[in-house]
């Protein structure tokens, strides 16, 4: 158990840098499926794009 912890410790800031590059790929999904929902014609293609957006709050919630 100590060993688990201590790898945790050791790897902190490389773990906190991968999530954060994690979070802004995210947030960069969120804003590209809002502007392809703004610029939809069909509701299918707003319904999609809506589902972009989810999944991708989802992921950084």
């Amino acid at each position: 158990m100590t060993f688990f912890v201590q790898l945790l410790v050791d790897y902190a800031g490389l773990i906190y840098v991968v999530c954060v590059v994690g979070a802004v790929l995210y947030l960069r999904e969120i804003f590209a499926a809002r502007q392809s929902g703004r610029k939809a014609l069909y509701s299918l293609e707003r319904e999609a794009a809506g589902a972009r957006m989810a999944r991708g709050t989802l992921m950084i919630g």
